[in-house]
């Protein structure tokens, strides 16, 4: 979420924006445009990036956006490195933080595979 300032009195998709008014843009709720993204709502680590809004756009482009995709990876390589034996309890979902500003799971349903004990 990013807050500005209205530069000049403008109209954007049939809003009227004054010069001084305060909005905030939620980029969050852009990456989950249906009409750019197939299934936008689903968290899918294949899905191709191009027009994703995470980390800016143009001169406001996140210069960190290296080093948080490198964490990223590590962490999900980490997983499943370290607990290869865990998969998501079928017929139950992710539940995700009911909060616009960080995106994030309050509940992620894990179970243990059965062959990690047979050994």
């Amino acid at each position: 979420m990013m807050n500005r300032i209205v530069k000049r009195d403008t109209e954007f998709r049939g809003q009227s924006l004054k010069a001084g008014q305060f909005v905030s843009v939620i980029l969050g709720s852009a990456n989950r445009d249906e009409s750019k993204f197939e299934h936008a709502d689903r968290f899918d680590i294949t899905r191709q990036t191009t027009g994703q809004m995470a980390f800016g756009h143009g001169i406001h482009h996140c210069m960190g956006m290296p080093l948080a995709r490198m964490e990223a990876r590590i962490v999900f390589e980490e997983l499943s490195e370290r607990m290869p034996h865990f998969h998501i309890t079928e017929g139950r979902t992710m539940e995700p933080l009911s909060t616009f500003v960080v995106h994030g799971l309050s509940k992620l349903p894990l179970t243990v595979k059965q062959e990690a004990f047979e050994a």
